[in-house]
């Protein structure tokens, strides 16, 4: 069993880590909406399955139970995407639990730990010396009549 996991970073990076074997077991189980520890993927943080596909290319879809591959009769959504509003087709797609078909594992990382940047000590500016301002009495309006 091979796994490609695919991890998407707040900031916009992905990465993608491949596994085999012993290691891509630990994902068996796991389904669409799961959180697990990024320490499965050698990262810090934690991560939740977003999607995924299988051997054959079939996304996984939220709300088909198990890992069996179905076809379902969609208007729009994960596994198809109309040009135009009205459109329906049957489409096949596969369940929202990883098994060993599953070859991509799509995830997005929750949590980031906070990484505590170096202080720097900020350097003291060169003070300068400000112009002596002159102290003018207000003048006063004087009122005759």
């Amino acid at each position: 069993m091979e796994v490609k996991v695919v991890i998407s970073y707040s900031n916009g990076k992905t990465e993608q880590k491949e596994f085999k074997e012993a290691e891509a077991e630990q994902f068996i189980g796991y389904k669409l909406g799961d959180t697990f520890e990024g320490s499965m993927v050698g990262i810090s943080g934690s991560l939740v399955i977003t999607g995924g596909s299988d051997s054959d290319g079939f996304p996984m879809k939220k709300g088909v139970y198990g890992s069996r591959r179905v076809k379902l009769l969609l208007a729009n959504g994960i596994g198809y995407n109309p040009e135009d509003d009205g459109i329906r087709k049957k489409k096949r797609v596969r369940g929202d639990t990883i098994t060993e078909d599953i070859v991509q594992i799509n995830t997005k990382v929750l949590s980031e730990p906070e990484v505590e940047a170096p202080v720097e000590k900020p350097e003291p500016e060169p003070q300068q010396e400000a112009p002596e301002e002159q102290e003018s009495a207000p003048e006063e309006e004087s009122t005759e009549e």
